[in-house]
């Protein structure tokens, strides 16, 4: 996961960022602290600290948790028409 955090920031994230877009991620490094750390054998520090190296100490400004069922979460499953990477 950490290659293509990287992969992504590089690519997508930082070159939208720096033309003052604002970037809204699905996925980030809330979802890695979450997913990673419970069942793997790494620690949430370890966790972090790979975060860190991979984005190049990129952490979000802001962290939304969405509180839904699984019907109201349709709408992740978006048409093929609509940006894919989340930037606006």
């Amino acid at each position: 996961y950490a290659a293509s955090r990287a992969q992504l920031v590089f690519q997508e994230i930082r070159p939208a960022l720096n033309m003052g877009k604002v970037v809204i991620s699905d996925r980030y490094i809330d979802s890695s602290l979450a997913y990673q750390a419970g069942g793997r054998e790494l620690t949430m520090e370890q966790i972090r600290q790979l975060n860190e190296w991979a984005t190049n100490g990129l952490w979000p400004q802001r962290t939304y948790l969405l509180d839904m069922d699984f019907e109201q979460a349709q709408w992740a499953q978006r048409p093929a028409g609509i940006i894919r990477s989340g930037l606006f």
